[in-house]
């Protein structure tokens, strides 16, 4: 069985700026790895960018709006 699982690095940033009564929220993600324990240790990478919107209704209740933007890549190791 494959035991050895991935291996790499994510790096991940975001913001909040107050904005329309609300709060403005964007954030990117950024991974690069191997997947050690696939027979040609495919390499990976995956970029997301993510947007939103957050409106208090109340003291207690929050709307929240987003959305995502992704992009998975995948490349198998060239002997």
């Amino acid at each position: 069985p494959n035991t050895k699982g991935i291996n790499g690095i994510a790096i991940i940033t975001g913001t909040d700026v107050s904005c329309f009564s609300g709060t403005f929220k964007a954030a990117v993600q950024y991974f690069h790895g191997k997947n050690e324990g696939a027979e040609n240790k495919d390499k990976l990478k995956r970029l997301i960018f993510s947007i939103g919107q957050e409106y208090p209704l109340s003291k207690r209740t929050v709307l929240y709006a987003g959305t995502n933007w992704g992009k998975i890549g995948s490349q198998g190791a060239r002997a």
